[in-house]
């Protein structure tokens, strides 16, 4: 018996399974599965949409070296925190802006809990309270900023997740965007992003859905709120080590 072999066999004896992360199982890891797929050149540039107050930017900081981490929130508040920790890590910009399929100013519902404020849709009603903020396209953004590709679009909109993809169509019809990383669920609630649709819409574009992380399921219930699903530029995986297909 390897020693490879002797480790892998102890540490099933308490519950913990350790894989070789070359040849991990898909699924796992968003990390492990992202580097392996995308391979991030050193001048990697990553998009942080509806970043809150920086939460996903810290667990990317802490991954991998990037070029440039982009983060970008409309609410005031949060926006505030999110500007504090940007300040602590030299390759993070934090924006205070929505992301959209319009240049203009955009409703903002308001909730206590930050992670839940969303630009308000056609189907939201009632009279919750709303701020106007400021609203752009990604194609214009990248324009403006000189940025020609983005390897990892990560967006948490609270289901305005594929207005956002919907302006970057310049980028993708142009194959600039290697990965998207987008909170979705199957519910068709509006409440986050529809995973059918944004898979309907990325497979169109040339990119082929990975897997899940991040399970968020209800008091125990098999009842997924919500998950972040990962797609990848299909010719951009070394090998073809993610065939095209459709669910």
């Amino acid at each position: 018996m390897t020693l490879r072999q002797m480790i892998k066999r102890l540490s099933r004896v308490f519950g913990v399974e350790v894989f070789d992360r070359s040849a991990m199982p898909l699924g796992l890891s968003f990390e492990a599965d992202f580097l392996r797929l995308v391979r991030p050149r050193p001048d990697a540039v990553a998009f942080d949409v509806g970043a809150n107050a920086g939460q996903t930017l810290e667990r990317f900081a802490a991954f991998f070296p990037w070029s440039r981490i982009y983060c970008f929130e409309p609410n005031p508040v949060a926006f505030a925190k999110l500007e504090a920790a940007a300040a602590n890590i030299p390759c993070a910009s934090a924006v205070a802006m929505a992301l959209g399929q319009t240049n203009a100013p955009a409703p903002l519902l308001l909730f206590e809990n930050s992670e839940l404020c969303r630009i308000r849709c056609s189907t939201d009603t009632g009279t919750d309270r709303e701020i106007p903020v400021l609203m752009g396209r990604l194609d214009d953004f990248c324009s403006k900023h000189n940025i020609d590709t983005i390897t990892l679009l990560k967006t948490d909109c609270e289901g305005y997740d594929e207005e956002v993809l919907r302006g970057a169509e310049g980028l993708f019809s142009g194959g600039r965007v290697l990965s998207v990383f987008a909170e979705v669920n199957f519910r068709r609630d509006g409440r986050h992003g529809d995973f059918f649709s944004i898979h309907e819409f990325l497979t169109a574009r040339g990119m082929t859905y990975v897997h899940c992380y991040d399970l968020n399921m209800w008091q125990d219930k098999l009842d997924t709120t919500w998950m972040n699903g990962l797609w990848v530029k299909t010719d951009s995986c070394p090998g073809g080590a993610v065939a095209q297909r459709s669910l």
